[in-house]
């Protein structure tokens, strides 16, 4: 079975739903029977380089909010996420652009995606790294065993830009307005970071019918 995940590597609630996800997959003991494929999606396409302002004001200029709004906002993410086991550090969180991460994804194998992803994931929330350094990027790739030869040629391929529009243009056709979406065999969906058990009975549903399908 097939799942898509449509993210982007500086949104929290994308960071938990993987988390949540790989959860469900263990205890369902059915690693072996999915591929997921993770997808591009920018919450913020006109992020600059590098951060101009703080995580903070960032969000609070996006929703118009005030700095104390914002900063409530990123406790109560923060913590959320720590009741996940994931450490978010705001303070240091750099607000730039995503899409070179995204290229990166793009252009290398689906078995390296997730591994890939939670690096990411923690290189931007926990470790405060500027994702679009391509040096940076370099350093986090080769911590899953990815090699630099691989992450230049992504990053420069042309071929990934194209991958990462077409996710995009993809994401506008499937009507999808906010991150992350899980796409369960093109059939059943998980909108945002839901609980661990909403997300165990979607997955069980999905590989019922798949399984069904199969066996026809």
């Amino acid at each position: 079975m097939k799942i898509e995940i449509w993210a982007d590597f500086s949104c929290p609630f994308c960071y938990l739903g993987k988390t949540t996800l790989e959860e469900a997959i263990q205890q369902l003991n059915v690693k072996d029977q999915i591929t997921i494929v993770y997808k591009a999606y920018l919450l913020d396409p006109q992020a600059p380089l590098r951060a101009t302002q703080s995580a903070r004001d960032a969000l609070a200029h996006k929703y118009g909010v005030s700095s104390e709004e914002a900063q409530g906002m990123l406790d109560n993410v923060t913590q959320r996420a720590k009741l996940q086991g994931l450490s978010f550090n705001y303070d240091t969180v750099q607000a730039t652009t995503t899409l070179a991460a995204h290229r990166l994804m793009a252009g290398i194998g689906v078995s390296k995606q997730s591994a890939l992803a939670s690096a990411l994931y923690a290189a931007y929330f926990t470790e405060g790294k500027n994702l679009a350094d391509p040096l940076v990027l370099v350093d986090i790739a080769s911590s899953v065993g990815i090699d630099r030869a691989e992450v230049m040629q992504a990053l420069a391929d042309p071929n990934t830009l194209q991958k990462v529009e077409g996710d995009l243009t993809q994401a506008k056709a499937l009507g999808i307005r906010g991150v992350p979406l899980m796409v369960l065999d093109r059939q059943f969906r998980i909108s945002g970071a839901q609980p661990l058990l909403i997300v165990l009975d979607t997955l069980k549903k999905a590989l019922l019918t798949n399984s069904a399908r199969r066996n026809v």
